[in-house]
């Protein structure tokens, strides 16, 4: 529990498909540099997250750890690259070159 809330793995495993734009488990696997198995075992609700692949997670995705394991707050990290069209988080390689292009000014 955190702070009274119960977390259900079922509910995080479905929040982070959601997280991941409903990729295959094993495209979300490979992002995360993690196994299909562990992936798996997540979405289906039999384990739970751990801190590096939180940490993963938010690194791609800007999706805050506070709202994949409660799903209250907000989706997004402060300051993290979102689409302010599209409301979702820039793709890993966007990112990467905005920083080139940055950093080159």
């Amino acid at each position: 529990m955190i702070e009274g809330r119960e977390i259900r793995s079922v509910d995080i495993g479905l929040r982070l498909q959601e997280a991941f734009d409903y990729d295959s488990v094993s495209d979300i696997a490979t992002m995360l540099r993690s196994s299909t198995e562990n992936v798996s075992s997540l979405v289906e609700g039999r384990s739970l997250p751990t801190t590096e692949l939180l940490l993963g997670v938010r690194k791609l995705t800007g999706v805050s750890a506070d709202w994949l394991l409660t799903g209250e707050g907000p989706k997004f990290v402060a300051g993290s690259a979102v689409n302010r069209y599209t409301n979702k988080p820039l793709p890993l390689w966007a990112i990467t070159q905005i920083d080139t292009i940055r950093r080159a000014a």
